[in-house]
Parts: structure tokens; C-alpha cells; sequence
């Protein structure tokens, strides 16, 4: 069997990509080894990828394949008085990818939220309850 070399994927200059060229560059990202996101979702010019939960090593791998942003994490905790609180770590808005003319991209995951993240949603929601 021959070993493919698979092209990097290009849009012409002032063309919008397309969704096959959205999927191309994600198929891309993947034969190159960067992990495979969790799920993906393509649709009126956005791109969104979320990673493993936890995985922020990930998401600042395809932010630095797709050249966005470096992700941060976002301060608001999820499922405060739950089991599992957590935040979200990545894009905080949809930033424009580069190799995709006219298209804005997310990548991000779930992280558990820290007891100083909790205990400061807490007090923001009035103390505990």
C-alpha cells in the first residue's frame, strides 16, 4: 500500500470556504495527529470543535493548528451546587480561521471547575445555599 500525502487545504483568496473545505482542514488537523474532537459542528460560516473533557492540551493544539487565539479558561461555573461543577476552556467568542476564508471557529472542552471557581460562584450568587 503507498503512503498518501494528503494537501493542505486552501481557499481562494475572497472565496468563502465551504463545508467540504471546513471538513477538509478538520480531516486534516487529524492525519497530522492532533486528536480527534469530540464533536464538530459546521454551519453558517462557524466551525465549532469540542475536545475531551479536561483536555486543554488539545484545545490549545487545534487553536494553534487553525491559528486562532489562545483558548482561556472561562470563569463561570456550571452545575454549582451539582456533582461535577465545571467551566468551559476555549474561545470565549467565534474568532475568524485564517485557512478558511469567511469563517469563524470555537474549539473547547469541558474542565472541572476549581474550589476557588466554586466557592467565587457562590458568593456571586449570594453566599451558599
Amino acid at each position: 500500500m503507498q503512503s498518501q500525502t494528503l494537501p493542505e487545504p486552501t481557499t481562494p483568496p475572497g472565496d468563502p470556504a465551504s463545508r467540504d473545505s471546513a471538513f477538509g482542514l478538520v480531516i486534516h488537523g487529524v492525519a497530522l495527529k492532533l486528536p480527534i474532537p469530540m464533536s464538530l459542528s459546521l454551519g453558517g460560516g462557524v466551525m465549532v470543535l469540542r475536545l475531551d473533557n479536561n483536555n486543554t492540551g488539545a484545545v490549545n493544539q487545534w487553536a494553534a493548528f487553525l491559528n486562532l487565539p489562545m483558548p482561556a479558561r472561562n470563569s463561570h461555573v456550571h452545575d454549582v451546587d451539582g456533582g461535577n461543577p465545571w467551566c468551559s476552556f476555549g474561545h470565549s467568542g467565534y474568532p475568524l480561521v485564517p485557512a478558511l476564508s469567511g469563517w469563524h471557529g470555537q474549539v473547547w472542552c469541558v474542565a472541572d471547575a476549581t474550589a476557588d471557581e466554586v466557592a467565587a460562584a457562590r458568593d456571586a450568587a449570594g453566599g451558599t445555599r
